[in-house]
């Protein structure tokens, strides 16, 4: 019998069951049966007669079968195969009869291994319409599924067909086993790979333990992959060691398949300490430790760790032992904090490598010996004969402070210099002064001695040279200018010429200087007086300390208002210095440059300043929170006598984002200037057609390079200005073509702090590293660019690629140094912010692919960057072994711009140890700077900086701070100072 017949016949019994009324008992009666149903059924008829006495057995029915409703059915009219593959579709329909509502039918697919039992594509059909069933990717439980179609009107009228899934699984293999015997609470690896699944659904397990289920949840491994299980314990399974553990993998898509492995379970993992470290270590000790496991037939052996209440905790070493083997325990640098007993206590664990839950431990507790470190020394560690130097030393961890007793040996004993006093205080000065001839070796060594414990000793080597070098590399009248994005006073910057005597002294110099507080004044009354001195140490670094009258200004400047200045110096060549802000009042950057003494005379006699020089102006509007300004242009001066004409221009300006570019114009404008004896000549109004008529000072270097000032900008212009650059001359034919290295500094849309870099190879591809403080950057992303040869002495360059973090276009302005001057012109129009940037673009003269070797030797540098407090900076000598090291010395210091007051914490003196770089044959090496701060010295904002070098030639290369914590450009410059 049909499922349709059957649901015929037994339903006419139902419905009379479930008649609830007479008139339709009635109806239904006359429609089955014409008026025969009172003859033919009379027994039904007797018991139905307190109903059918109302509604009678007469001729009425023609008249009561319009309130006849209708009973719906459903019929399935195309069924699916009776057998499937895992997967396969087949169309199927069904018929659904008297439904009114027309609704259609829902299909649902139903197993014994729910969630999924197979698909329909749609769900939901018209009736007699076609749906497409797809059975499910594996083979369910039983391995039927009940295909049902369901009245949407009347979900319970169905019809359903059954179809046997089959899968195309041939078979399983374990192909990582468990060994033979495993310890109990050990973790075993285990792999199967199932044949003939094309779904790839993977492998489910099971584990019975002597014969008791211990299959853990989610006991399933990818297809591909690996699970792993862990042996219970006898604490689960008293009697479980021994016995036999059976694994057993199943094809999650047919279960018909399996294989099986076994193991005996052994004895559980067990480890003990049996060398412990002493109960008490002095930071940075060392001590021998020993664990030996038992019952690990894999000998797997020991790994160690250590944990304490507040890191940095010591470290093991190996961390990894076989069974048995030490390890060395290395204290910490630094006393832990109490955990939580009154002593700082460390805690060492083996754990058993092949059982992860199974450790034993020791506990040390980390005691801080008395120390005595030279917190000032000798700047540079040099001295010329008979000179005399401040130095520093702190004792620590002396209860008695009993203070430091100071001594000098060498090679011409007597004659090895002196202290006044030979003993101070912890932290006292004392004041070292040099033999008076230069002693055999050429050097002293100096030793700081802790009174309580002789045996703890600070020692330093200082090289004694005759006459004047290296001090020598200061001698005469050089150009200077220095930028500082945060001080005291706000951001600032000075810019003038200073006068060193060859001997440690600077013996004069005018400055214009222009802060956030409004100090200006013209560069006759801004002198550099004493004392003012420096010291330049045998690698062409050292200190320069200025003091500066202050009694024109409006305000203070300098450290505690006084008008020191401390720079920190390193000679790239007698003629270029880098400079950085060392003290606790600024931190900035900038350059030293020695005044070419003939260009100067021409220059004074007014054969100077004619041509067309690119100029590059970097700064900031003069008012919180001081968003970025920056100017580029071309700018043709003629001279006469001492009248200097501005002939023609070109220019950019950044404001704050927003984007002026004017066009070439002509001028004809004269203007009668003093060229003074320091090489200062004041320029006033200078037409560029920008909004901003700019009042501006150079001070010529030679006759091609000029320092610009400018201290009126900050009263006279709207919005106020401070600002500063440099003016260099720009050859008559240049080109933009070939690969340059660059770096731009500047701010992202939202006024972040940004700075970018990388290979800019016109018509190819190139290289892009975009960081921003606290943002997502951009790391060797693939750019091209597309550079417009100059007109009217600017160019363009377009960058373009599948990530520029919105760096696209550069005006570019040619220098004779075959560089290029840049401001970036993505921000908006007037009026409009966006991103700002200006930088530098050297023209890279190395043949790739450019190897380590090219980045080789002792060189001077400076960086300055932006933090989440301020910003950092440092001048340095870096050296590098041309393969993968780099070595050196740094004098860092980092503005706090949140602290009350602001201030900056100088860290001189700080090695490089661990720093490296790596070679890419595009010229852009990877470097990482970690900067270890001298004895006493402050641990520096950042202590590793990530960064780019992007090798311009064998002398110089451009330098990128890359971590989104400290943003950043400078520069390295291969020194020969001839020192």
């Amino acid at each position: 019998m049909t499922n349709r017949s059957y649901n015929h016949k037994a339903g006419f019994f139902v419905r009379i069951a479930a008649l609830k009324n007479r008139f339709e008992i009635q109806n239904q009666l006359e429609k089955s049966f014409s008026g025969n149903l009172c003859r033919a059924f009379l027994p039904l008829a007797l018991i139905l007669i307190p109903l059918l006495a109302v509604a009678g057995c007469g001729s009425n029915s023609a008249a009561s079968s319009s309130s006849v409703t209708p009973i719906i059915s459903v019929a399935i009219s195309q069924a699916p195969p009776v057998s499937m593959t895992v997967g396969a579709s087949a169309p199927v329909s069904a018929s659904v009869s008297n439904d009114t509502a027309m609704a259609g039918v829902d299909w649902i697919a139903t197993c014994g291994s729910a969630p999924i039992c197979g698909s329909f594509a749609p769900a939901h059909t018209a009736s007699g319409g076609t749906t497409m069933f797809t059975a499910p990717s594996g083979v369910p439980l039983k391995s039927t599924v009940a295909v049902t179609a369901l009245s949407s009107t009347d979900r319970s009228k169905a019809s359903a067909a059954s179809v046997t899934i089959i899968s195309t699984v041939t078979g399983i293999t374990i192909t990582e086993p468990p060994p033979a015997s495993v310890p109990a609470l050990t973790a075993v690896t285990l792999a199967a790979v199932v044949t003939g699944d094309p779904a790839n659904l993977g492998v489910d397990w099971t584990a019975s333990c002597g014969g008791v289920n211990c299959t853990p949840p989610g006991f399933h491994s990818p297809a591909g992959g690996t699970v792993t299980f862990v042996v219970p314990g006898p604490a689960q399974f008293p009697n479980l060691v021994g016995s036999t553990v059976t694994i057993t993998a199943y094809p999650t898509a047919d279960h018909t398949f399996s294989a099986t492995a076994s193991f005996v379970v052994t004895a559980p993992i067990s480890i003990s300490v049996t060398q412990a470290p002493p109960s008490t270590l002095f930071t940075n000790a060392s001590a021998m430790v020993t664990a030996v496991v038992t019952n690990d037939s894999s000998n797997a052996g020991v790994t160690w760790s250590v944990s304490c209440a507040n890191s940095p905790c010591g470290s093991v070493s190996p961390v990894h032992t076989a069974s048995g083997q030490a390890a060395s325990f290395t204290a910490p640098p630094t006393v832990p904090a109490p955990n939580p007993a009154p002593n700082p206590v460390v805690t060492i664990t083996a754990t058993s490598t092949a059982a992860g839950s199974v450790t034993a431990s020791a506990n040390v507790t980390i005691v801080a010996p008395i120390s005595i470190a030279i917190t000032q020394g000798v700047p540079g560690n040099s001295l010329v004969e008979s000179a005399s130097a401040p130095l520093v030393a702190t004792v620590t961890n002396d209860s008695a402070n009993a203070g430091v007793d100071w001594t000098v040996t060498c090679g011409s004993p007597g004659n090895c210099g002196s202290f006044a006093p030979a003993h101070t205080a912890s932290g006292s000065a004392t004041n070292f002064t040099a033999p008076v001839a230069v002693p055999t070796g050429n050097t002293v060594t100096i030793v700081a001695t802790s009174t309580t414990d002789p045996s703890q000793t600070a020692m330093v080597t200082v090289t004694i040279t005759a006459g004047l070098p290296p001090n020598e590399l200061l001698l005469g009248q050089f150009v200077i200018l220095v930028s500082a994005r945060n001080s005291v006073n706000g951001p600032y910057t000075f810019g003038g010429v200073i006068t060193g005597d060859g001997n440690g002294s600077i013996t004069s110099g005018n400055l214009d200087l222009v802060d956030a507080t409004g100090n200006a004044s013209p560069a006759q009354q801004v002198a550099v007086i004493s004392p003012s001195t420096y010291s330049i140490g045998a690698n062409g670094t050292g200190q320069i300390h200025l003091t500066i009258n202050t009694a024109g200004l409006n305000g203070g400047f300098g450290v505690n208002g006084t008008g020191a200045i401390t720079l920190s110096v390193a000679f790239a060549t007698p003629q270029h210095a880098l400079l950085s802000e060392t003290d606790s009042f600024g931190s900035g950057t900038g350059t030293l440059d020695q005044q070419n003494s003939a260009d100067l005379a021409a220059f004074l006699s007014g054969t100077g300043l004619n041509g067309t020089y690119s100029l590059k102006l970097s700064g900031v509007e003069a008012s919180n929170p001081y968003p970025g300004f920056f100017v580029a242009g071309a700018v043709t001066m003629q001279s006469s006598s001492t009248s200097f004409g501005e002939t023609a221009y070109i220019a950019d300006q950044s404001d704050n984002g927003a984007i002026t570019s004017v066009p070439a114009a002509s001028l004809s404008y004269f203007s009668q200037a003093t060229a003074y004896p320091t090489g200062e000549l004041a320029l006033s109004s200078v037409n560029f057609g920008l909004p901003i008529r700019l009042n501006l000072d150079l001070w010529l270097i030679d006759a091609n390079h000029f320092v610009v000032t400018d201290w009126r900008d900050e009263f006279v212009a709207s919005p106020q200005l401070l600002v500063g650059g440099y003016l260099t001359f720009q050859p008559s034919s240049a080109t933009i073509s070939g690969a340059y290295a660059f770096t731009a500094v500047g701010a992202t849309t939202d006024g972040q702090p940004q700075a970018a870099g990388g290979i800019l190879m016109c018509g190819s591809a190139g290289i892009l590293d975009v960081a921003s403080l606290g943002g997502v950057g951009v790391s060797k992303g693939t750019i091209s660019a597309t550079c417009a040869a100059p007109a009217n002495g600017r160019g363009l360059i377009t960058v373009s690629g599948g990530s520029t973090a919105g760096i696209s276009q550069f005006a570019a302005y040619p220098t004779q140094d075959q560089g290029l001057y840049l401001i970036e012109l993505d921000g908006g129009p007037s009026g409009t912010s966006g991103p700002s940037g200006a930088g530098v673009a050297l023209q890279q003269t190395l043949t790739t692919p450019i190897s380590a070797s090219s980045f080789r030797g002792s060189y001077a540098a400076n960086f300055a960057a932006s933090t989440a407090l301020g910003t950092e900076n440092f001048s340095a000598q870096i050296v590098s072994d041309g393969v993968s090291a780099i070595s050196g010395t740094a004098d860092v210091n980092s503005f706090d711009t949140t602290a009350a007051p602001p201030s900056a914490a100088p860290s001189t003196g700080a090695t490089l140890p661990g720093s490296s770089f790596t070679a890419g044959s595009s010229g852009r090496f990877p470097v990482t700077l970690i900067f270890m701060p001298a004895a006493g010295q402050p641990a520096p904002q950042i202590t590793t900086i990530p960064a780019a070098c992007y090798v311009v030639d064998a002398n110089s290369c451009l330098f990128l701070g890359l971590d989104a914590t400290a943003p950043g450009a400078g520069v390295l410059l291969l020194q020969h100072t001839g020192l």
